[in-house]
């Protein structure tokens, strides 16, 4: 009898947990999965920076500071590295397992909270999504920068709810809460601005598709969502402005931060061109190179499938709305710019600065999880072929990401040797 009871209570509270059904209890799975395949994938990758120490790039003169900050336009980042300091009450350290650690957890939360909030039911595509999150050489890269990556994922962490909370509806105060958190996170980093843009793009889409509502309600939240991204900036450069005054210091001309928004229309052009370019020939041997070795082979696959199932969505949605249908087109049209909006930020790119083009794995996530089951047989072996091309992209990462820590080592102690 008490255990029915409970059942009964337990019932009720799932009927009236805001923005979950009882048809999509299955979703706190998957942010388990997708956190577990974050940890363990993140480890096995990561594992060599997490148990050793290794200096080099700016880690070598930085293992007690926080490195430019204000002056590079992250302002956030001195605001976290003050926060830290007030909280464990002395300086600052540049730790490796205390770190890189904290890192990994924020991965996985963000790749749990990307989950829920793109509805995916599977919970091996959600595993799979968690571990390229943490084994992307992006993340590697950043593990090099062992005194701030910390504060990075955090930030990463803070734009996943960010824009989580942009994207709520009947809520006046939560977008707004949304755009503050996004644009402080930015303030962090300015190369998640376009995991920000893809982030909404998917969101958008994933509204056009579930939701049968008139052309004007459609073109309302297109603009809301643009409306969020200019207050996202607008947050960005009035902390930035302020920073700056309030310490008496100039934008540096590092990576062109100084000169942000002043740059000539062809310039901007030309960046736009080149993100598609990328994203569809995307540069070997260069050093924003992402798809390395035999990866470059599982990014082409991924990316013909990427092109074949956005066709089947934008049919499916051609026989329920032409409307819809064009609109889902044009943001899949986007998708690429989307992904690569770093190329038209900046004329020089490096490894730290593209993991936006992380989110074309989560389109492929999406779009397979998001079809039809109008032939579910066909539909379960396409779900287990892209699970096998994220696990072969995760396994060749991981090896990947401990070729680096190799070298890693023995130019480190070469040095030592010298």
């Amino acid at each position: 009898m008490l255990r029915k009871k409970l059942a009964e209570i337990i019932s009720r509270m799932d009927r009236k947990s805001a923005g979950f059904s009882l048809k999509s209890v299955h979703l706190p799975i998957t942010f388990t999965a997708a956190f577990l395949g974050a940890l363990v994938c993140g480890i096995l990758a990561q594992g060599m920076a997490l148990f050793n120490k290794y200096s080099w790039h700016d880690d070598i003169f930085s293992l007690f500071l926080t490195g430019t900050a204000i002056e590079s336009g992250r302002w956030m980042l001195h605001v976290f590295s003050e926060l830290e300091k007030w909280f464990f009450g002395n300086g600052h350290f540049s730790l490796p397992l205390f770190n890189g650690m904290l890192s990994l957890v924020c991965i996985g939360l963000s790749a749990g909270l990307i989950c829920i909030h793109f509805r995916i039911r599977s919970r091996s595509l959600s595993a799979f999504l968690g571990g390229i999150m943490a084994v992307f050489p992006v993340i590697t890269s950043l593990f090099g920068f062992m005194y701030t990556v910390h504060y990075y994922m955090v930030a990463l962490l803070m734009l996943t709810m960010g824009c989580m909370l942009i994207c709520t509806e009947k809520s006046w105060w939560k977008p707004l809460l949304g755009i503050l958190l996004c644009g402080c996170a930015v303030g962090v980093y300015q190369a998640f601005i376009p995991n920000l843009l893809m982030m909404i793009l998917l969101d958008v889409i994933m509204i056009l598709r579930r939701r049968e509502e008139r052309a004007g309600y459609y073109f309302r939240i297109i603009l809301m969502r643009a409306f969020s991204i200019v207050g996202v900036m607008g947050v960005y450069f009035i902390g930035n402005r302020y920073f700056l005054r309030a310490n008496g210091l100039q934008l540096q001309d590092y990576l062109g931060i100084s000169s942000m928004g002043k740059v000539p229309l062809s310039q901007y052009l030309a960046g736009v061109a080149r993100a598609y370019r990328q994203f569809f020939r995307p540069s070997h041997f260069v050093l924003w190179d992402m798809y390395p070795q035999a990866v470059y082979r599982l990014y082409r696959i991924m990316l013909v499938l990427d092109i074949l199932l956005g066709v089947l969505l934008i049919c499916q949605e051609w026989k329920k709305s032409h409307i819809r249908s064009m609109l889902v087109a044009l943001c899949l049209a986007i998708i690429p710019l989307g992904c690569n909006f770093i190329f038209v930020m900046s004329e020089e790119v490096h490894s730290l600065m593209m993991y936006g083009q992380l989110m074309q794995m989560v389109l492929l996530i999406c779009l397979i999880d998001w079809q039809e089951p109008h032939w579910p047989s066909l539909l379960r072996l396409a779900r287990k072929g892209i699970a096998l091309l994220l696990a072969l992209s995760v396994f060749m990462y991981i090896r990947y990401d401990n070729q680096c820590y190799m070298k890693a080592a023995f130019q480190q102690q070469e040095a030592i040797s010298w």
